[in-house]
């Protein structure tokens, strides 16, 4: 079991290895180094086994549907679920590209209303226009105010025009992405101040002075 990856368990020996991994009060104090290992493989264990457990509930609702739909259903069935992955050559090609089905609905709804305003206003996808390259200060500055504004109580932006509602949140994935793109664009003018040389030492000693004054645990 120990040559296979954890995808390729079984169900029992997955069910082996969990147990096995679970920790007892009993069992010796681990060091920061075995703790560390010991966290992330039991992590990936656990995410396993709900991963399975999701693809069991996702069959159970495709069985009541395809009860329904008899003979002209094209759905999959239980008993192919488990060899599919290793039958089909596209899983594992596709499992080596960027795993965009971990996007969320909300923030890519929102990221689009706020995209789709911002279009009417400027010309669309106008930081990738060469001859006007946009400052990177002007899309930090404005996370900053409607980071500001969060903090402050304000959920929603009262700037936007747009049908429903928008939060700041989204205003900041909207920048963020424009940032990014325009980056890879060769269109993002980085006009960051000079950080002082200082800055990291004065950051540790920051960092030591609350240290030294937080109260000692009883």
């Amino acid at each position: 079991m120990t040559d296979k990856t954890i995808q390729q368990f079984t169900d029992e020996e997955l069910a082996t290895a969990i147990a096995s991994a679970t920790r007892k009060p009993s069992d010796p104090v681990m060091s920061d180094d075995g703790f560390a290992k010991w966290s992330q493989r039991y992590s990936d264990l656990i995410r396993e086994r709900d991963r399975r457990q999701r693809i069991v509930d996702n069959v159970g609702k495709r069985e009541d549907l395809m009860e329904e739909m008899g003979e002209h259903s094209t759905m999959l069935k239980p008993e192919d679920v488990q060899d599919i992955v290793s039958a089909n050559p596209k899983f594992k090609f596709g499992a080596s590209k960027p795993p965009l089905h971990h996007l969320l609905n909300p923030a890519c709804i929102e990221m689009a209303m706020s995209m789709a305003e911002g279009e009417k206003k400027y010309t669309p996808a106008n930081w990738r226009i060469k001859t006007q390259p946009v400052l990177l200060s002007t899309y930090m500055a404005a996370n900053l105010r409607h980071q500001l504004a969060i903090w402050s109580g304000q959920i929603y932006d009262p700037d936007y025009k747009g049908p429903g509602k928008l939060t700041h949140w989204a205003r900041m994935m909207s920048n963020n992405m424009i940032m990014l793109d325009a980056f890879h664009n060769g269109t993002l003018i980085d006009d960051r101040p000079t950080l002082p040389t200082y800055w990291e030492d004065l950051m540790k000693s920051f960092i030591k002075e609350m240290e030294d004054d937080r109260p000692e645990a009883d």
